[in-house]
């Protein structure tokens, strides 16, 4: 949870971003050492964390430009975090253990993190299955107010 937490503060609100350098350790750490039931379990536990810390606005706008009750704007932020998130971030923790066994083992993670958000994110925008989705929250764009890295990212892009 506190993972997920210092990821949001990462983003342009709050702003700070050198956060998302570091935020993920938590989570990583706690990944480490499970069996894969405690690391999807974990997967998903951060997912929606993030999704909350990210979102917190959501509910609220939803179900007041709907005119419903706040639950519908609850559901439409945990729907749309396990639509557009928790695959590709389970599908990491799922994975997470065995490569950060390897030899350059934390690279073969840290690419299968890329890996989860770049598919994340042409999945669900410009490609055949577009559906309409714009999964923010990238780890990436933490770093809009970041020259030297919006620099790298115009060449080799965010992910």
């Amino acid at each position: 949870m506190a993972s997920a937490a210092l990821y949001s503060l990462a983003f342009p609100r709050p702003g700070w971003s050198a956060l998302a350098w570091l935020a993920l350790a938590p989570w990583l750490i706690a990944l480490h050492g499970r069996r894969l039931a405690g690391r999807l379990g974990l997967g998903a536990l951060w997912t929606f964390c993030a999704g909350l810390a990210l979102g917190p606005w959501l509910p609220a706008a939803v179900a007041g430009y709907t005119q419903q009750p706040w639950i519908v704007g609850w559901l439409f932020l945990f729907g749309l975090t396990a639509f557009t998130a928790l695959p590709f971030y389970l599908l990491f923790a799922a994975a997470y253990r065995p490569l950060a066994r390897l030899p350059g083992g934390a690279l073969f993670a840290a690419a299968a993190l890329v890996a989860s958000e770049l598919a994340r994110s042409r999945l669900l925008n410009g490609s055949p299955l577009y559906l309409g989705v714009s999964p923010g929250g990238g780890l990436g764009y933490s770093q809009a107010g970041v020259l030297p890295v919006v620099q790298v990212a115009a060449w080799a892009g965010v992910y």
